[in-house]
């Protein structure tokens, strides 16, 4: 999802303005006796900007289109927008009724308490924990408690240029050993001619979604222990891992070092990188590239096989009146009826979130199938308190340096590991 796109209100416009902000829980009676007379009113806070957002609004505006007891007020907005303004709204008593964010994000406002559980949103006539993302329940339930909805999951998975691999003569790679020597086979590069190099893989680093974890991972590595307590960047894996792919970056040139996410994306749409890893949101830009792609699971390691899972669960405000916090009961489940889901897939290429519907009917488009094939799919830095920090701070960076030649692993990862442990408390 790009965040080039002002943020933007939208509504029904018939309802006028919306009045449906969480308020200080003093005026929580007064709000209730307001809208006794009409519709609950809920405000909704997302930052789906890209080719995937006509049809959230299709979907809010159908909802709301569909009965008269509730009505959604939605704000769109770039995420780096969103993430600055929401603990401030809700500090001020103006944060929004319902919001949308990273599955890693969910810790931080559990813990600042703006956000509240809603085990009981689960169960029959409600939603269904059988057929809803599991990821999406372990990322955002803490202390035993969920705080959760799923919005929208997919995991990363590995693109590739058929006519690269073709012209190569290699296979899409199923190890990370045959990635690397993929990579290397499709590379043609010459120093400083930037423009019509072609790369292995084209590998973005900052500005989108942090694809490293798997590379670690599946050999061995990770960043934070499984009880989120301790850093383990410096670990002996992680050295391994990280000198073992500079080479490959500094030495062999398969992937640009220090890219964005959306200039890899760029490359790959080019049809000027063989490989880009990327979630379903990608597929539409690559297509309209001319780019004849293929969509296999990220490789295994020498561990593990895993990949990283994105998601956006909808989260309840803490404080709410009673009537808002039904309606949003009622939104979610909406979101997640068969129907809605089904729509959700064919127009934006997500898997949908239920499990229990048919492949053929999504047939309308092919991308939400390939996309339920990833293996490992989790979500790596779940329950971890200043995630974001840690990536930007830290780990991009001590990435960034080795690759950049500035040190090696074995000099740069302990420093890193000491700041990533501060953080983790």
């Amino acid at each position: 999802m790009t965040a080039q796109r002002r943020a933007r209100r939208w509504r029904v416009a018939a309802l006028g303005t919306a009045v449906g902000m969480v308020l200080p829980l003093a005026a929580c009676a007064g709000t209730a006796q307001e809208q006794a007379s009409g519709p609950t009113k809920i405000t909704f806070w997302n930052w789906y900007q890209g080719s995937d957002g006509p049809t959230v609004e299709a979907l809010v505006k159908k909802f709301n289109e569909s009965q008269s007891k509730v009505v959604v007020d939605m704000t769109i907005m770039p995420k780096d927008t969103m993430i600055q303004k929401l603990l401030p709204a809700f500090a001020s008593g103006d944060g929004p009724t319902l919001i949308a964010v990273g599955h890693e994000m969910t810790t931080q406002y559990i813990t600042k308490k703006v956000v509240q559980p809603i085990d009981d949103f689960y169960g029959e006539g409600k939603l269904d924990k059988a057929v809803l993302p599991k990821a999406t329940i372990e990322a955002t339930t803490y202390e035993g408690k969920v705080y959760g909805a799923p919005m929208s999951t997919a995991p990363l998975m590995l693109y590739y240029n058929k006519t690269l691999f073709q012209k190569a003569g290699v296979e899409p790679p199923t190890t990370l050993v045959e990635l690397a020597a993929a990579a290397k086979a499709i590379t043609s590069y010459k120093e400083g001619e930037n423009t019509t190099n072609v790369y292995g893989i084209a590998q973005g680093m900052f500005s989108g979604i942090h694809s490293w974890t798997a590379y670690f991972r599946n050999d061995g590595g990770g960043y934070v222990s499984e009880d989120r307590k301790t850093s383990i960047l410096d670990s002996a894996e992680n050295i391994k891992t990280l000198n073992y792919w500079t080479g490959l970056f500094r030495n062999d040139h398969i992937s640009p070092i220090g890219v964005s996410v959306p200039d890899a994306q760029a490359l790959f749409a080019a049809g000027r990188a063989g490989m880009v890893i990327d979630g379903p949101w990608g597929a539409g830009t690559y297509a309209k590239g001319g780019v004849d792609f293929g969509v296999i699971p990220f490789p295994a390691g020498t561990t593990t096989q895993t990949t990283m899972i994105v998601g956006t669960p909808i989260l309840v405000a803490a404080g709410i009146p009673d009537a808002q916090r039904a309606a949003s009961l009622e939104f979610l489940k909406f979101w997640n009826s068969t129907e809605s889901q089904t729509t959700w897939a064919i127009k934006s290429g997500y898997p949908p979130t239920r499990s229990d519907i048919p492949m053929a009917d999504l047939a309308e488009n092919p991308v939400p199938e390939l996309f339920t094939k990833a293996v490992g799919a989790e979500s790596h830095m779940r329950g971890v308190v200043n995630f974001q920090t840690i990536l930007d701070d830290v780990v991009n960076p001590a990435i960034q340096k080795v690759m950049n030649g500035e040190g090696t692993a074995e000099e740069v990862l302990p420093e890193a590991s000491k700041q990533l442990q501060e953080l983790l408390g």
